[in-house]
């Protein structure tokens, strides 16, 4: 699952050093109706559909339930991705002027992320993995894709269902209803293409992570302190459009390169995979596809006579391969073949691939 956070250059410092993330109170997002659109439209769908959870619906849902749980404090806490890599939207919502899109990759399973407690302890435990987000309000959406939205919703209220190894749909529909709400979006901004990690917690129970506040502009918003164990899955830094992109660019390659970077440890293989991902993406318009698989073909070579001799997987190795790296392409840029890309695409020891949005300065 490859998934993208835009931030600033100032935030992005933060997450890389110290391994944390802000997950905003859903109440106070850019969205004016966030988590509420989820709750009316959920509610109304599974309310006038044909679907499983319609009976427990009408039994639960009353008006009056779902206007209690409208004004009710609202504990849940949202951390925002999507699958664009370079969209302009994105820049100019969350990014600013030359401001960073953090690519994060994912695997398939739930991760253990880290909350303060109340006397400033890490020890309050999420288990979970990124959500993608659904883009639903029936007076934006077509009939068509209001019902095929709508269907997906109550397969994945169902599959929570499962999960949860719950026992009757009437007892579990408000729980189900409220853990869904929080992924359900206006559809006027589908173009985001976002995913989500949520974080809640009630009043009622034991564990109450500590909410912390920060201003922007006039509004004071609460927040979570998230970290994930061993930093964020960062493996590729965009830097956006604006007229210091260059600076911006440099500046950032060098804090990759001198700075204190908490990412996960990165293997041998997987350092050969970013090398080879690296020549696989320089731009035809320098050098041709034959030159790449040259190039591709060349490194290969010596990664394998490298691997003979090095059959360790140390941090110590992994330097080894990386100042190999580091000569070849020094010596390809010395004989201008690969001289413009080293310019705009940088890799740090720690696996981190630093590159340039492609979109013209428009701010």
């Amino acid at each position: 699952m490859e998934l993208y956070y835009y931030t600033t250059t100032e935030t992005m410092r933060y997450i890389l050093s110290n391994g944390n993330i802000f997950a905003t109170n859903m109440k106070y997002m850019n969205d004016s109706e966030e988590y509420l659109n989820g709750l009316k439209e959920v509610r109304d769908y599974i309310l006038h559909a044909e679907n499983e959870f319609k009976s427990s619906a009408e039994k639960k849902l009353s008006e009056e339930v779902y206007l209690d749980w409208r004004e009710r404090e609202v504990n849940s806490f949202s951390i925002s991705f999507t699958t664009a890599r370079d969209l302009l939207s994105q820049w100019s919502m969350y990014a600013k002027e030359s401001g960073v899109s953090l690519k994060m990759e994912f695997e398939n399973k739930d991760y253990k992320f880290l909350a303060y407690n109340d006397k400033g302890e890490k020890n309050i435990n999420y288990h979970m993995r990124p959500q993608e987000v659904y883009y639903f309000t029936k007076e934006v959406l077509s009939e068509k894709e209001y019902n095929q939205t709508g269907k997906k919703i109550v397969e994945k209220m169902k599959r929570q269902f499962k999960k949860k190894k719950m026992l009757d749909y009437d007892d579990n529909i408000i729980q189900l209803w409220l853990g869904i709400a929080p992924f359900v979006k206006r559809a006027d901004f589908g173009a985001e293409k976002e995913y989500r990690l949520v974080f809640e917690f009630s009043n009622a129970i034991s564990f109450i992570p500590r909410v912390d506040f920060r201003n922007e502009g006039s509004v004071i918003k609460p927040y979570l302190d998230i970290s994930l164990k061993g930093g964020w899955p960062v493996t590729e830094i965009i830097v956006g459009p604006g007229f210091n992109q260059n600076a911006v660019f440099d500046s950032i390659a060098y804090f990759l390169s001198k700075g204190q970077i908490k990412v996960p440890v990165i293997s041998l293989r997987k350092m050969s995979e970013r090398i080879r991902e690296y020549f696989q993406n320089i731009d035809e318009g320098i050098v041709d596809s034959t030159q790449k698989k040259e190039l591709s073909d060349e490194w290969e070579e010596k990664y394998n006579n490298f691997a003979k001799d090095n059959s360790k997987n140390d941090s110590d190795t992994i330097k080894s391969l990386y100042n190999e790296f580091n000569v070849f392409i020094e010596r390809k840029g010395s004989e201008g073949i690969i001289r413009e890309c080293i310019k705009n695409n940088f890799l740090s020891l720690s696996g981190i691939v630093l590159r340039k949005s492609k979109i013209p300065y428009i701010f």
